[in-house]
C-alpha cells in the first residue's frame, strides 16, 4: 500500500514538474513576444516622432515658401493702385479719368500714356456702385505721387473733377493688394473695428494698424499678428 502511494506520489510530482517546466517554457515565449512587441512598439513611437518632426519642418518649409510666394505677388504690384468711386462715363476713356483726377489732385507729375503700363474698369459687383479702376504705372514714382496726393485731401468726390458725370460720393485711391494680403487685411479691419483702433492702412504693400494717435504702429504680417491686437 505504501510503495504503491510512493509510486503515485512520484508520478504526481514527475508530472507536476512537467506542468511547471511546460508553463515556465509558455511563459519565457510569452515574454519573448512581449519583448518583440515592446521592440516594434517603441519603433512606431519613434516612427511616429520622426514623422511629426518631418512633419513640422514641412510645415515651416511650406510657410517660407507661401511668404515668399505672397511678397512676389505683392512686389508685382508695387506700381498698382485701385480706385474706387469715380462714376461710369459716356463713351468713358479711362486714362483720361485718371489725368482728371490727377489734375483734381494737383499731383506733382505729369501722367500720360507713356507712364501706364495698364489701366482699366472692372466690371461693378453691386448695383449703383461704379466698377473699380485698375491701373499700373510703370516707375512706383508715379504711383506715390498719386496716392500721397489722394491721403492729403480730405473729403475728394468726383464733383472736384472735371468729368460730365459726378457725383458727392468719396474717391478712394488704394494700394493694390494680392488675394493673401486683401484676405488679411480684411480679417485686420474686423478686429481694429471690434476693438475700436483708429487707423488702418496700407504702405508699400505692408499693413499697418494703430489703436490711436499716441500708439506706436504695429505691422500685420500674418494671421498670428492678428492675435496681437
Amino acid at each position: 500500500m505504501f510503495m504503491e502511494l510512493k509510486k503515485d506520489l512520484k508520478s504526481f510530482q514527475s508530472g507536476l514538474v512537467e506542468s511547471i517546466k511546460k508553463l515556465q517554457a509558455k511563459i519565457e515565449a510569452n515574454a519573448e513576444c512581449f519583448d518583440e512587441q515592446n521592440r516594434k512598439l517603441k519603433q512606431c513611437f519613434e516612427t511616429i516622432g520622426s514623422l511629426k518632426k518631418e512633419n513640422e519642418e514641412l510645415r515651416r518649409d511650406i510657410e517660407v515658401i507661401k511668404k515668399k510666394q505672397t511678397e512676389s505677388d505683392q512686389r508685382m504690384r508695387c506700381n498698382d493702385l485701385e480706385i474706387r468711386g469715380i462714376p461710369v462715363q459716356p463713351n468713358e476713356n479711362v486714362i483720361c479719368i485718371l489725368q482728371s483726377l490727377a489734375m483734381a489732385l494737383q499731383c506733382r507729375l505729369l501722367i500720360d500714356e507713356n507712364c501706364i503700363v495698364f489701366c482699366y474698369r472692372a466690371n461693378s459687383k453691386e448695383d449703383g456702385v461704379p466698377g473699380t479702376i485698375f491701373v499700373r504705372f510703370n516707375h512706383h514714382a508715379f504711383k506715390n505721387d498719386l496716392l500721397r496726393r489722394r491721403c492729403a485731401v480730405r473729403g475728394f468726390s468726383s464733383r472736384l473733377m472735371q468729368l460730365p458725370v459726378t457725383s458727392d460720393m468719396s474717391v478712394f485711391v488704394n494700394e493694390s493688394l494680392c488675394p493673401e494680403r486683401r484676405v488679411l487685411f480684411k480679417k485686420a479691419n474686423e478686429i481694429r473695428k471690434q476693438k475700436k483702433y483708429r487707423y488702418i492702412w496700407t504702405r508699400e504693400g505692408r499693413i499697418l494698424v494703430r489703436q490711436s494717435d499716441k500708439c506706436s504702429v504695429m505691422a500685420i504680417n500674418c494671421l498670428a499678428d492678428l492675435d496681437k491686437l
